[in-house]
C-alpha cells in the first residue's frame, strides 16, 4: 500500500491589505481580490468594506490621488515567503513598479499584515506588517473582519484603533464587496 509522502503546511489564517490609487483604483482592488481567490492551496474567507483614504505622505513633488483600501482574510497552506511571491506577482501583473519613492502612487499594493500568530522578521518580509499599528486604513478594515483581533507583539486591535491618527478614511458605500 502506497502512502502519501506529502506533508502539507497546516492551514493558517492570513490578513492581506490591498491598496491602489492609479488606473481605476476600485477596479484594481476588485480584480486583485478575484486573483487572490485563485491562489493555490488558499481560500478567501472574508473581505472588509472598501475605503477611500488620503495618501500617507504628500508633498508638492509627490502629489497623488486618494487611495482605495481594503483587507481580505484568506486561509492558506502556502508558507509566508511563497505567499509573498504570489502576491508580488499579482502586483506586477497589475503594472506595479517598485521604485525608490516610498509611499508613492501605485496601481496595486498587497501587503501580508498577519500570518496566523507568527512574528517574522527577514530581509524580505516582516510580520506583523511593520506599519500595521499606525495606519487607520489598515486597522479599520481589519476591524470589519475581526474586531477582537490580537496582533502579535502589538496588542489588541481595539487598543491600536484608539491610538491611531485619522487619514480622513471614508467608506465607499457603493462598493461594499460580496465575497
Amino acid at each position: 500500500m502506497r502512502t502519501n509522502q506529502f506533508n502539507p503546511v497546516a492551514p493558517v489564517n492570513v490578513y492581506v491589505a490591498l491598496g491602489s490609487n492609479l488606473e481605476n483604483p476600485l477596479n484594481q482592488i476588485l480584480q486583485a481580490i478575484q486573483e487572490i481567490k485563485k491562489l493555490p492551496e488558499s481560500a478567501l474567507l472574508a473581505c472588509s468594506k472598501f475605503y477611500k483614504s488620503v495618501p500617507m505622505e504628500t508633498t508638492d513633488i509627490t502629489a497623488q490621488a486618494d487611495y482605495v483600501n481594503a483587507v481580505v482574510l484568506i486561509e492558506t497552506q502556502l508558507d509566508a515567503p511563497v505567499l509573498l511571491h504570489a502576491l508580488q506577482k499579482i502586483e506586477r501583473d497589475h503594472g506595479r513598479v517598485r521604485g525608490e519613492q516610498r509611499w508613492g502612487p501605485r496601481t496595486l499594493d498587497l501587503d501580508i499584515l498577519l500570518y496566523g500568530d507568527q512574528i517574522l522578521n527577514t530581509d524580505e518580509l516582516t510580520i506583523p506588517h511593520i506599519g500595521i499599528s499606525e495606519r487607520d486604513f489598515v486597522l479599520i478594515p481589519l476591524s470589519d473582519i475581526n474586531s477582537d483581533l490580537y496582533i502579535p507583539g502589538k496588542g489588541h486591535l481595539s487598543d491600536l484603533l484608539a491610538l491611531c491618527q485619522s487619514h480622513q478614511l471614508e467608506i465607499l458605500e457603493d462598493s461594499v464587496p460580496n465575497v
